[in-house]
């Protein structure tokens, strides 16, 4: 027994195991979270309608009323404090309990695809870092309409930081990425604003492709937003079928799912985009 176990080590397959099994684990209850701090502050934004322009609800946490009960509502909780949804998952019994076993699970998966792409490396932890920012911003943007700068800008940096460890890209391809990204969306939104009068993305958007930019390199933008356009026009489609064809349409998944497929396709050659 000794043996089979020293076997073990030395080959590396109890390492692996850990290495998956934690993914999923973290994973799902990190997707728990997730979904219920998505939930808590799309409400927290629908009560802050009427706040003045330029205030920050990501911050400012709303009025609380008076229930029937006589106690006050609970305070909608801040990026912040998502460490603290870990327990509140496990007890949660509201009716969208099951939404977050579902999101939680589907974390999970995409966290335990991820570790099987690569060995345990910087590698490895630097596209787990990059799918657990792209899967927050994504499930912020669907549920809310907004990317916060507390999210866009550290994934920017990091990319930044990634590139110059000699782990990722070069810096040089990076900060082309970065400000390729930005410009690109930039002046695509006043192209479109000026001939339609409308707004086609938000400010949020710029900066998301920006970071995806800063981890992907300018290289791989085009790729990037041919994915994005056509992932986009499949979810418009089922955004505009379950009752959303009044409602904006979030940009951001589309964008962090096509950032994610090429970042991983450039670290893994498991995948065939790169």
């Amino acid at each position: 027994m000794a043996e089979f176990l020293q076997s073990i080590l030395k080959s590396g397959s109890l390492l692996s195991f850990a290495i998956h099994a934690s993914s999923l684990i973290i994973g799902a209850i990190f997707g728990s979270a997730l979904m219920i701090t998505a939930r808590r502050l799309q409400l927290a934004n629908n009560s802050n309608d009427d706040l003045k322009p330029g205030t920050d609800t990501f911050r400012q946490a709303p009025h609380r009323p008076i229930t029937k009960s006589g106690l006050r509502a609970r305070r909608p909780v801040r990026l912040s404090n998502c460490p603290l949804l870990i327990g509140l998952c496990i007890f949660l019994q509201e009716s969208r309990s099951k939404r977050v076993l579902l999101n939680g699970g589907a974390c999970g998966i995409v966290l335990l695809g991820v570790s099987f792409t690569l060995p345990f490396s910087l590698a490895l932890l630097s596209i787990l870092w990059f799918t657990g920012f792209l899967l927050i911003l994504s499930m912020i943007d669907y549920y809310t309409l907004r990317l916060p700068d507390a999210l866009t800008h550290p994934l920017l940096w990091s990319g930044l930081l990634i590139s110059v460890s000699g782990v990722g890209i070069s810096p040089e391809s990076a900060i082309c990425g970065s400000v390729c990204g930005y410009l690109s969306l930039w002046g695509l939104y006043w192209l479109f604003r000026f001939f339609s009068g409308k707004e086609g993305v938000g400010y949020g958007d710029f900066k998301l492709l920006a970071a995806i930019g800063a981890w992907t390199g300018w290289e791989a933008l085009p790729l990037v937003c041919t994915l994005a356009a056509c992932s986009g026009m499949v979810f418009s489609i089922f955004w505009k079928r379950n009752g959303g064809a009044e409602k904006q349409i979030p940009f951001g998944p589309s964008l962090s799912a096509a950032g994610f497929l090429i970042y991983t396709s450039q670290k893994s050659e498991m995948l065939w985009l790169m």
